[in-house]
């Protein structure tokens, strides 16, 4: 399992037990269910938008990411639950890459679904917290990072489990700088996210006062999935991106694809 896959995981788990406060507020009554009994309804809306392949088949590529740690948490509640009176179910929907979300958001409403985990890039998830079905719901966003929803694009309807990379950035910095590692070298890979959390980096970097002595770029080039084992990335690939560089306190990767980042550790 990749960290991004992990996190993903964990990210959505919580978002699930973070209803649990929220639960009276949005309880949905049922005609045959025992009036005592609290029941919540939380969805579960992802984008089934293709990623890339890791270099080798070794590497299982989950196809699950998020919606593992949401259903685990749904186990988790109801365990609990039953001795408390409290029921919950998780209403699942992955609409296909630029699929309609008004519509899932229309399901979601239809079925009493007020508490909805969101795993979406910004731009969707501002789409789906703009839909009148949502203005009476929260959304959970656990994937989207941008800094951007912490200012311009924030919204009454939505509630962050996932920290955004200018807060990841500086909770770095401000670590190294207190272990008096200021000398940093930055590699990053060339995909959109990777340059914007390498940015909250240099931002994070004058703000602290961390220097960045010198900057690299990684860029993929995968062989054949069914031949390449990976040893090409770690033996000669890896060495190369690391040689050669000034004297420097850490290393600092800028890779939320999960592209080259796993190689680096114990060949820098």
């Amino acid at each position: 399992m990749t960290r991004t896959t992990a996190l993903r995981q964990l990210l959505a788990r919580w978002a699930v037990l973070c209803t649990l406060p929220l639960a009276s507020v949005v309880a949905i009554p049922e005609a045959d269910a025992d009036p005592t009994e609290l029941v919540v309804k939380i969805g579960y809306l992802c984008e089934a938008i293709p990623e890339r392949e890791p270099l080798s088949l070794v590497e299982v590529v989950a196809t699950d990411k998020g919606l593992a740690g949401a259903r685990l948490a749904i186990g988790d509640n109801n365990t609990t639950g039953k001795f408390l009176k409290q029921s919950y179910s998780l209403m699942e929907t992955i609409v296909p890459e630029k699929g309609d979300l008004r519509a899932a958001a229309s399901a979601f409403n239809a079925a009493g679904v007020k508490l909805i985990v969101a795993a979406l890039t910004v731009d969707r998830l501002l789409e789906l917290a703009a839909f009148p079905e949502m203005q009476g719901a929260l959304i959970f966003n656990i994937q989207a990072q941008d800094d951007s929803l912490r200012v311009a694009g924030c919204r009454p309807n939505i509630f962050h489990i996932i920290p955004n990379r200018a807060m990841k950035a500086d909770a770095l910095a401000q670590y190294l700088i207190s272990k008096q590692w200021p000398r940093w070298v930055l590699i990053s890979g060339t995909e959109p996210p990777d340059k914007a959390f390498a940015d909250a980096i240099r931002r994070a970097a004058k703000r602290f006062g961390g220097e960045i002595v010198e900057e690299r770029e990684y860029s993929f080039e995968a062989g054949s999935r069914r031949t390449d084992t990976g040893q090409q990335q770690v033996r000669k690939q890896m060495t190369d991106l690391t040689q050669r560089l000034p004297d420097y306190d850490v290393m600092i990767v800028a890779d939320e694809s999960d592209i080259f980042g796993e190689y680096l550790p114990y060949r820098t």
